[in-house]
């Protein structure tokens, strides 16, 4: 079997189309069911991580017994993931309902892959966890070990094409695991051809390229898949149509108004529109289809701003506004949304806000019918009551934190988050109270435990009386746009940080830390930093846009500058996902002892994880005991270089020297290393500080001079 030699530069966002006679299933991980037969395709280990937690989790959870066949990784490995769930996976071992098995244990017993005869070890392993009183079996194995060459592993496709056979008369749930950047796309390809259900992205699509083993067995594989992935398009185009169709006649029963815009060149052109437009006589949109956006709008150019970002930054975007109801009729407000719809649609609706008792009745009036349009563009809505609790969930909404609506109504919304995000959640709803709509990113936490990133829409809730009555929010999932937006930057980083960490750099004089804050400009993140250093003598250190106070004692103006304390005042203000630069933290050492400094660091650290921060703190060690030091770096994370980083030409011509004499058994000194490139003694110590700090080399004493030799990371890199 072929083993992927080159990762892709993208993986597929679809993987097949519908047929006539295969509907799409609408499914979660926690609505799986004997029966399913499903391929997982990962390319991260934190992909990797969350999925099978859950996978196993919800096996656990309904009573059936789960098997999992390891190969890329140790039991030890799964079992501390489930451990950071709660799950007592030791419990369940102990008690035979969670079972380890080796390669050799399973698809290798007898020293060759025999696909029947695994098939009747599934069969039989399936039945004896009836016979021991649990509903089903949920088997997964990691599929890597076909890659090893060994006797049969050719076999694996005739294997999974033939495990289809077995699911409708078993109580059977099967998954294979497959690392998308270790096997070849074509081998790939034949693999989701044999299964029903595929995970990618950890959603569970139903395959519309799925084959049936009579076909995929009996003929020349090829042609079958080709064949069916052509069948497809029309299938598609019909699909495309209907779905159109439906939608529309969906925004007819809509009682509020809903408008489809589509792009075209630098306008948006009318497409469709239901009959509640009429009620807004803003324009008349009777027998205007076709007409544009900025001719309709002229006298709204905040609305023109709004479509356009909808469009460019494909996000919701909302904003209040007040229109008139009729030619002469009263002036309300309205809640105005965009939503972008694949691949150049914005879709814009209307919902009254005027008064809480009338949203209500649009919702509940239109509930089922807009339930599946929301389902159609994956947009949930949710409302609140002045206590915070569920007044109205949408069953979308319900199915993205894995409930049904009647089991959210009524609860509070802090039950769906945990403590972090529950301080910036009363942060929102006292906004929410002080009038004010507002678009922002939340965490919330599903049933099964896992965390969902979304964007929502909010807009108070008033009753006859103008009081506060509640809120209205619609919420979108942005998890996989957030995961590939710091896939995306990570990529591009020259060193490796993460959100919701501090990172401690210790230097004499402010450098690396310099670097990494530029580093992280550089890739988009909003940032401040905080220095006893006038500004003016700052910025000739970092350059680029970012926010700037100055930390000491009293100013020559007689002004007092930020004092530490007003530090965590500060940062609790900015921007969720910045990065923060607290450069000489032993200044705050300085005037607030070490205890109090600590203590300061313990916030930051808690301000740093509720806000989703990247916090960099310079600090000068030598103003430090040891032991100090020590309790410091306990709290931080040190700052490494990313493996896929691409450093300085002049750095790099370095390293690949110091690496060449290493492997001649040669450290070269210092002074070797300047001859060789003709460097200034001051020109070539700066140079290997740099790359000391880095971790890319280390430097020796020996005798009266330094020689230097490459680490493991520094390998690594030249590698890369």
């Amino acid at each position: 079997m072929a083993q992927r030699e080159n990762d892709p530069i993208n993986a597929p966002k679809e993987l097949g189309t519908v047929p006539e006679d295969h509907r799409y299933i609408l499914k979660g991980i926690e609505d799986l069911a004997p029966g399913d037969h499903l391929c997982f395709i990962y390319r991260t280990e934190k992909e990797h991580r969350e999925f099978m937690t859950r996978y196993i989790q919800g096996g656990l959870l309904k009573n059936e017994k789960v098997l999992y066949i390891f190969h890329d990784h140790k039991p030890s490995t799964i079992m501390h993931y489930l451990e950071q769930m709660d799950v007592n996976i030791k419990n369940h071992i102990e008690k035979g309902q969670f079972r380890a098995l080796t390669v050799d244990e399973s698809y290798m017993k007898g020293g060759v892959f025999e696909p029947d005869t695994m098939i009747e070890m599934v069969e039989a392993e399936s039945q004896k966890a009836l016979d021991e009183g649990y509903s089903a079996l949920r088997v997964t194995g990691e599929m890597t070990w076909a890659l090893s060459n060994l006797p049969g592993s050719e076999r694996l496709i005739e294997y999974e094409a033939k495990l289809n056979t077995i699911f409708q008369s078993s109580k059977l749930i099967s998954l294979c695991q497959y690392n998308r950047y270790k096997f070849d796309p074509e081998f790939l390809m034949e693999v989701v051809a044999t299964h029903p259900f595929v995970v990618y992205d950890s959603e569970i699509y139903s395959n519309y390229n799925f084959i049936e083993a009579a076909r995929f067995l009996h003929h020349d594989r090829a042609p079958i898949i080709l064949d069916n992935s052509l069948r497809n398009l029309a299938t598609r185009k019909r699909l495309e149509i209907e779905l159109r169709d439906k939608a529309r006649k969906l925004l007819e029963t809509i009682e509020f108004p809903v408008w489809v815009w589509k792009k075209i060149g630098d306008d948006f052109i009318l497409d469709y529109y239901n009959q509640s437009s009429f009620a807004l006589r803003t324009a008349n949109f009777k027998g205007l289809t076709g007409k544009m956006f900025r001719e309709m709008f002229s006298e709204y150019p905040e609305l023109i701003e709004d479509i356009e970002t909808c469009y460019e930054e494909k996000r919701v975007i909302s904003r209040e506004m007040t229109f008139r109801l009729g030619n002469e009729g009263e002036m309300r407000h309205f809640l105005c949304t965009f939503v972008f719809m694949e691949p150049s649609m914005i879709l814009m609706k209307g919902i009254d806000i005027s008064s809480e008792k009338q949203v209500k009745e649009k919702l509940k009036d239109s509930e089922g019918k807009y339930q599946e349009l929301m389902s159609i563009l994956q947009e949930g809505v949710w409302t609140i009551d002045a206590e915070n609790n569920t007044t109205y969930v949408s069953e979308y909404m319900a199915y993205l934190l894995g409930y049904k609506p009647e089991e959210m109504i009524g609860k509070n919304l802090f039950e769906f988050m945990d403590e972090n995000w529950k301080k910036i959640c009363a942060n929102n709803t006292k906004r929410r109270k002080d009038g004010i709509r507002e678009n922002h990113e939340f965490e919330f936490v599903r049933k099964d435990g896992n965390r969902i990133y979304t964007t929502l829409t909010t807009a108070p809730l008033r009753d006859k009386d103008k009081r506060y009555a509640g809120a209205i929010a619609t919420v979108r999932d942005i998890t996989k746009e957030r995961i590939d937006q710091m896939e995306k930057r990570k990529k591009q980083m020259r060193f490796h940080l993460e959100e919701r960490n501090m990172y401690i750099v210790k230097e004499p004089t402010s450098g690396l830390s310099g670097e990494v804050f530029k580093d992280l400009l550089k890739v988009g993140l909003k940032g401040y930093v905080i220095s006893r250093t006038p500004k003016r003598e700052f910025g000739s250190k970092i350059e680029g846009k970012y926010n700037y106070i100055q930390m000491g004692e009293r100013l020559k103006t007689g002004r007092q500058s930020i004092s530490p304390k007003a530090v965590l005042d500060f940062v609790e203000s900015v921007a969720q996902g910045s990065v923060i630069l607290l450069d000489r933290f032993d200044f705050i050492i300085s005037k607030l002892g070490f205890k109090k400094a600590l203590s300061f660091i313990y916030s930051l650290k808690d301000l740093t994880y509720n806000m989703n921060l990247i916090s960099i703190i310079s600090i000068d060690p030598s103003v430090l005991h040891e032991n100090e030091m020590h309790m410091l770096e306990k709290e931080c994370k040190g700052v490494e270089p990313s493996v896929d980083a691409k450093l300085p030409e002049d750095l790099e011509d370095i390293i690949k020297f110091v690496n060449e004499r290493n492997l001649s058994g040669i450290k070269p000194t210092l002074s070797v290393i300047g001859q060789r490139f003709e460097l200034t003694k001051p020109t070539i110590r700066r140079k290997i500080r740099e790359l000391s700090r880095l971790d890319l080399i280390a430097v020796h004493e020996h005798g009266r001079t330094k020689v230097v030799e490459l680490t493991q990371r520094g390998k690594d890199i030249l590698l890369k």
